[in-house]
């Protein structure tokens, strides 16, 4: 009796809430199919395609069957999207599997054509496709290559078909267990390889330049002529957005003030360009009443506002967050042409799904969360505050107090939305928090939003003209001024904080809780911060551990006090820095080194790390042949197939977390096609 009274209390909130959100049940449709890819990266094994597609059906025939029926119908509908996620991911999984390099081959003939070229600062990288390549065998072709070219000069351009030597190695594993997998962003990039060359460029066949091509070189050539070399890069990533020049201390500065998101064109360049276009247009409009009373102008300048920022990101390089910030402002201005509300959750989540549909391995990358997050978080916000502002409007009439002073409190106030639907994101991929993010976006933003970015565009437009200069002299000196302003930010005491990054499982929580947040208008959206505070909370759970094995066992660390002693310091600076960094611990205090006496004791346990092959050990690492440890072997082998091992020793009982861990059964993992006892060199 108590049981069915439970019920039916919750079949009558549940009714109430599908009362309440009726416009905005369709919503979970998309999240859905997010959630269905999600749950495909999670599993530690390959699933079937058939079990998902025959889910998949029935989801279909059950959602036909019990349409008379809303509730059910619902949970077909939305089982249907989970299960089409699911499916969409595993056949593009399929699509681009490619071959791969299993061990690292030295002095290897390459020929290829051109097809990315990524600007660094000590030199270039370039993406080769249609390969012919010497000493490896057929079998482990890979359809792509990416090669590192330090010190030369030359660039090549996209198309020329190149000669070089090379040095090459199967695509990394992640730097740390559970960061970032560079074998799976390899996977479906259908790189197969990367490396580094050791010989010059040979110049087969030059691609002849497309239009495109000569537009973003003129562009690149006349900002490099005006302005000096800091502030010119950075004039030519927010056009171009090739930001490989920009120096490392330039952007530990951006990254400091929060406002390194700036450098990579993104929703706020595609916003401000498009916005400012739209903008302008109407304002010439208006000086022609008659055009205006005769036509419906803001569907019009919505439209040319569409065309021109589709140029803008055609400049810009065409990268993938680039592309994604597009579709939304896409969404966005079809919205005004068809009379449909500009700024809503809805069409922000249809053109996420959309994007998922077409790449559906997006969902993995930080840029994804981070804009989305923001997003979602700033039209929720606007949602929720539109309704005080009005009234605030109407209570003050006064041009000082509505446009200015509540102009300002509303453009800080969604800065710390904005920042505080990110927070979690950086924490979780990147492992700092930035504490002045909040002010340095707020004053370096209102800069980028009304002057430098509208120059920009003036100065791009103008160049064919030669009318250009006045404003990039002025975009090049407010750009000192804001690199002069990051500078003194970054110095502040705490103004970078590192911290280890949440459990999978506490990430999760505030990934659902967040979402849940955004996504409703009703009261019961405040149960998703039910789950996002134990997410938070999950970050003090972090556990340290005792020793850290680099691939191939060249790299150890061994955990002292509140640090890593290291046993180099001059080599693999980025895997240290990134150990660091995934422990909370700042990477730019200089670590102590390892002396004897640490090879010999760790946590109570004898442990040798040469591969001494005795009993006299409880550890031995990069041991080889037969091995005599009283608790644990790290072959050499294993250590070059797993990846990074950290070890966690609790009362001789030891833990072993590896950069391989659920990738063995996965297409991208290397171990799995080892198959032969071959040691890597």
């Amino acid at each position: 009796m108590i049981g069915k009274k439970i019920i039916n209390y919750f079949k009558i909130i549940f009714q109430k809430f599908l009362q309440a959100e009726e416009q905005r049940i369709n919503l979970c449709l998309p999240i859905a199919f997010a959630l269905g890819i999600i749950f495909y990266f999670a599993l530690p094994f390959e699933p079937s395609l058939w079990i998902f597609l025959c889910l998949f059906i029935l989801s279909i025939i059950g959602f036909i069957l019990l349409r008379q029926k809303s509730n059910l119908a619902l949970l077909f509908l939305f089982t249907l999207f989970f299960f089409a996620g699911v499916c969409r991911i595993i056949l593009q999984t399929n699509w681009v599997q490619s071959p791969f390099i299993h061990k690292r081959y030295s002095f290897v003939s390459v020929e290829g054509a051109v097809e990315k070229v990524e600007l660094r600062q000590s030199g270039f990288r370039l993406t080769l496709t249609d390969l012919k390549l010497d000493k490896i065998p057929e079998q482990e072709k890979p359809i792509k290559i990416r090669v590192s070219l330090n010190g030369q000069k030359f660039i090549p351009a996209i198309g020329d078909v190149i000669s070089l030597k090379a040095t090459l190695s199967p695509p990394m594993l992640p730097f740390y267990p559970n960061e970032h997998n560079f074998a799976r962003s390899a996977y479906y990039e259908q790189i197969g390889a990367v490396g580094f060359s050791v010989s010059k460029i040979k110049i087969i066949t030059k691609a002849k330049e497309t239009f495109l091509q000569n537009i973003r070189l003129s562009i690149f050539k006349r900002i490099s002529e005006i302005l000096p070399k800091d502030t010119s890069n950075i004039a030519t990533a927010l056009i171009t957005g090739e930001q490989g020049g920009i120096s490392k201390t330039v952007r530990d500065n951006y990254t400091s003030a929060g406002i390194v998101h700036i450098l990579s064109v993104s929703g706020f360049h595609m916003g401000l360009i498009a916005g400012f276009i739209f903008a302008i247009l109407r304002l010439i409009f208006c000086l022609f009443p008659s055009i205006c009373l005769r036509f419906n102008t803001k569907k019009v300048c919505a439209l040319l506002a569409l065309i021109l920022t589709f140029a803008y990101l055609l400049i810009s390089g065409m990268a993938v967050p680039a592309i994604r910030s597009f579709l939304m402002i896409a969404f966005i201005l079809i919205a005004v042409m068809t009379d449909r509300q500009a700024l809503s959750m809805r069409s922000v989540l249809w053109a996420g799904f959309l994007i998922l549909l077409l790449q559906p391995q997006a969902i993995t990358s930080a840029s994804f969360a981070l804009s989305f997050g923001a997003v979602m978080a700033l039209i929720a916000g606007y949602e929720t505050l539109t309704p005080y502002f009005k009234k605030f409007c109407t209570r003050h009439n006064n041009f000082w107090i509505n446009g200015v002073l509540g102009t300002i409190c509303l453009f800080l106030l969604m800065n710390i939305i904005a920042h505080l639907a990110t927070a979690p994101f950086a924490i979780y991929h990147f492992h700092r928090y930035n504490s002045y993010a909040i002010l340095g976006n707020f004053f370096i933003s209102l800069l980028f939003s009304f002057l430098i970015m509208p120059f920009l565009l003036i100065a791009t437009i103008l160049i064919p003209f030669g009318c250009d200069k006045p404003f990039l002299l002025a975009v090049g000196y407010l750009l000192e001024k804001i690199n002069d302003l990051t500078g003194r930010i970054a110095i502040l005491p705490g103004a970078t904080v590192f911290l280890p990054s949440f459990p999978t499982w506490g990430y999760a929580l505030i990934l659902l809780g967040g979402v849940w947040l955004c996504i409703w208008k009703s009261r019961i959206r405040y149960l998703g911060l039910i789950a996002i505070l134990p997410g938070l909370l999950s970050i003090f759970m972090h556990t340290t551990p005792d020793i850290i094995v680099g691939q191939g066992g060249k790299l150890i660390a061994i955990r002292q006090n509140d640090t890593f002693a290291f046993n180099t310091l001059k080599s693999q600076k980025s895997t240290r820095r990134m150990w660091l960094e995934s422990n909370g611990i700042s990477p730019d205090i200089l670590p102590p080194k390892i002396n004897h006496q640490d090879f010999l004791s760790v946590q109570g346990l004898k442990i040798n790390f040469d591969g001494t092959n005795t009993n006299n050990f409880d550890i031995i690492i990069n041991s080889f042949g037969k091995c005599h440890a009283r608790q644990l072997c790290l072959p050499k082998k294993k250590l070059w197939q797993e990846g990074v091992h950290a070890i966690y020793i609790d009362d001789n009982n030891i833990k072993i977390e590896t950069s391989a861990d659920g990738t063995f059964n996965r297409p991208w993992g290397q171990g799995q096609f080892e198959k032969t006892d071959q040691i890597y060199p």
